[in-house]
């Protein structure tokens, strides 16, 4: 009996497999969250002057880490700890910018994945193109911090309440363990208070020029950096607060959390060979085509089987699709 029922699911899942052949998977760790691009207005009109002009800007997809890179982490990569507060789970501080750079393309060679910096005379070049580690820019950071596409327009990130999301004056003295609070609405622990994070861009003003990936400005001494930490008025762990600080200058106030690019996001459903192409949401096209040459996992989902292509994996799609019960799916193809 259990011989042949073997073989029924054998002959059921082969098929599947042989339709979609699959190559290596290459999604982000369970630690990280996959931000759909979309457009926002980054920057505040009510806040300080650095804020302002509130602008219109555009992202691409991303990925990013759940938390700030941990003792723990840093330890593993670096095999030193300079953090003035000691802990595995409290997040590494007392680093640079040139710090949290080298941490990333380490990571990134160690894991296999191409490094997103480079240095070229005295600057640091990055390209966004490769997928390794990398830090999020300022838009990415704030559209994360903000929500994403599930943006509510709070104060803070995760709500308008901080304590329940932010270690700050009024929580607390010192830097504490990663994701002990509550996340926003991606997902991710920590963006308001806890320390300050390293973002990519050269701190200056903002225009009011509707921008696509913006990733700062061409001049300044100074890196940005946000969030807040575990000292800070609430006033500065507003969404949209900036600051910035000496890239060469390691701080017990600072850290940083990590991001990669994600590229397209593509997913198809199988159906007694029909096919659902060009998926969307009520926000944005997540498919252009079916390429089954770029197929990564194939997972059985409802009465549809769900087909992940390039990067994105079955959990990531969850929030952006329903399979087979959306009206926003696009039409069936035979």
């Amino acid at each position: 009996m259990m011989k042949k029922l073997f073989c029924i699911i054998l002959f059921l899942v082969i098929p599947i497999f042989y339709i979609f052949p699959q190559t290596q998977n290459a999604s982000a760790s369970d630690d990280f969250v996959l931000v759909q691009g979309g457009s926002f207005f980054m920057g505040s009109e009510a806040g300080d002057e650095d804020e302002k002009p509130a602008h219109k800007v555009t992202v691409d997809n991303f990925y990013i880490c759940k938390h700030e890179v941990t003792q723990k982490d840093w330890l593993n990569v670096m095999e030193n700890n300079p953090s003035f507060y000691k802990g595995e789970k409290r997040p590494v501080e007392q680093i640079s910018w040139y710090d949290a750079i080298e941490y990333c393309n380490l990571l990134s060679k160690k894991e296999g994945l191409e490094p997103c910096y480079k240095k070229e005379g005295k600057n640091y070049i990055c390209d966004f193109t490769k997928n390794g580690y990398r830090l999020p820019t300022e838009a990415e950071w704030e559209y994360a911090a903000g929500g994403g596409l599930k943006r509510k327009d709070n104060k803070y990130s995760g709500g308008n309440l901080l304590d329940n999301f932010a270690w700050y004056e009024n929580t607390s003295n010192n830097p504490q363990n990663v994701m002990t609070l509550q996340p926003n609405e991606l997902g991710l622990y920590d963006m308001s208070g806890n320390v300050w994070e390293w973002c990519w861009d050269k701190y200056g003003q903002y225009n009011k020029t509707a921008q696509i990936n913006p990733s700062g400005v061409s001049s300044g001494s100074e890196r940005v950096i946000r969030g807040g930490r575990w000292r800070s008025h609430d006033s500065d762990c507003r969404i949209t607060n900036r600051s910035s600080h000496s890239p060469k200058e390691a701080y017990y106030g600072i850290g940083f959390r990590v991001a990669r690019t994600a590229g397209d996001v593509i997913v198809a459903m199988h159906d007694n060979e029909q096919f659902v192409e060009n998926i969307t949401t009520t926000e944005s096209e997540i498919i252009p085509t079916i390429e089954e040459t770029e197929v990564v996992s194939v997972e059985p989902k409802s009465n549809n089987t769900v087909v992940v292509i390039s990067d994105a994996n079955i959990t990531d799609i969850e929030p952006f699709v329903t399979a087979g019960k959306d009206d926003n799916l696009g039409e069936t193809k035979k």
